[in-house]
């Protein structure tokens, strides 16, 4: 009974640390993510906004890539970045948009040059994929000059490079290509859709998801695309979808047709639909409400997407559960590319993450949410 006495004891008091430490953590992984935050949005036009305070403010930047609509960008720091627009006009930063160079003509483009990818490891290289000629740019030196690389069979709408080497590209005809050899070649995959694919992101060489047009379509792998999985998109039955962002590998949001936003927490299982100002009726699949173009998130609670309507911009701050309109009177014309960057604060992240992995060791294992800074 004494034994049994002391037991209740420790038990109780292991329960208190367990929950002192697991709220101390969070605490310190909510300050780790509290360092510098930027943001960009552009669209029509050429015009690009740029936020330094979440959003709360944005200023208009200024390039010479004219009134050409920008349809994607990709920054691989709080400094560095680039962006495409119609008929393959690339500009690139340094300084967080501050200024821009360019633009580089890409020779031979179409109308349609729709998607930019830097390597998450190595961001000297980098491709444009061209829907209109199935023609994919490669540059070698950040973006200062670019090349004719490879031309796909299908028109490819979006690039993902996870490495140097290794990278996807998706398209018409529900089309997904992998090279292993920085897209001097490329293999054929089968996504199991005839429908578009018109977005792709992986984390690492094994975990991807793509998300295309009518129908609903999503799709994911675990093992580098050999096998494409369809997901299962409760209430959307219709829609397509035109970008999503995964922060972690089983965190992620999708945007597209009259509004839709949903969300997995299942690394692509199941996604569900999440009520917001842009689906006007608040009723999936119901054809009511106008697109949304993209979306970027810095955690797993704290997003962006934007749209069109004249431009929109969503903001939420609880995971999608509430989104707000937050277009500011800076927008001229629908947005077509939004992303958000941002760094731990230096000195608490290591904290955060001793103390994280303290309260973890002591219940069962489980996957870590938000931890990408990087968002596309």
């Amino acid at each position: 009974m004494l034994f049994n006495k002391y037991e209740k004891k420790s038990s109780a008091v292991a329960k208190e640390l367990l929950l002192v430490s697991t709220l101390v953590a969070g605490t310190l992984a909510t300050q780790a993510n509290a360092g510098p935050v930027h943001g960009w949005a552009a669209g029509v036009n050429g015009q690009i906004l740029f936020t330094s305070d979440k959003g709360a403010t944005w200023t208009v930047q200024s390039s010479s890539i004219g009134s050409t609509t920008i349809y994607d960008m990709d920054f691989t720091s709080l400094e560095a970045g680039g962006m495409v627009g119609r008929t393959g006009r690339v500009i690139k930063t340094v300084d967080a948009g501050n200024n821009w160079t360019g633009p580089i003509n890409l020779s031979g483009a179409s109308n349609y040059t729709s998607s930019i990818s830097y390597a998450d490891t190595d961001p000297t290289y980098g491709w444009v994929a061209d829907v209109g000629t199935g023609k994919i740019f490669k540059t070698s030196d950040g973006g200062t000059s670019w090349g004719l690389h490879y031309t796909l069979p299908t028109g490819p709408r979006a690039v993902d490079f996870p490495t140097d080497t290794t990278g996807w590209a998706v398209g018409n005809g529900g089309s997904i290509y992998k090279t292993i050899d920085g897209g001097a070649s490329w293999t054929a995959q089968t996504s199991g859709t005839g429908t578009a694919i018109i977005a792709v992101q992986f984390h690492g060489t094994s975990t991807g998801w793509a998300v295309g047009g009518s129908g609903g379509v999503i799709r994911y792998t675990t093992d580098g695309g050999t096998n494409w999985q369809p997901a299962t998109v409760n209430d959307i039955s219709t829609y397509g979808f035109h970008e999503l962002d995964m922060v972690s590998a089983s965190v992620g949001w999708a945007v597209g047709d009259y509004g839709t936003i949903v969300k997995t927490t299942d690394g692509g299982v199941t996604w569900d639909f999440q009520a917001n100002p842009a689906d006007t009726d608040a009723m999936p699949d119901n054809n009511v409400g106008f697109r949304l173009r993209d979306v970027s998130f810095i955690d797993a609670l704290e997003g962006w997407a934007v749209g069109e309507n004249g431009g929109t911009i969503l903001h939420t701050t609880d995971g999608g559960s509430t989104w707000i309109d937050v277009t500011p009177a800076e927008v001229t014309g629908d947005l077509h590319a939004v992303q958000f960057m941002t760094v731990p604060e230096p000195g608490l992240s290591a904290l955060g993450a001793t103390v994280a992995a303290l309260a973890l060791s002591r219940r069962k294992p489980k996957t870590a949410e938000g931890s990408a800074c990087r968002s596309r």
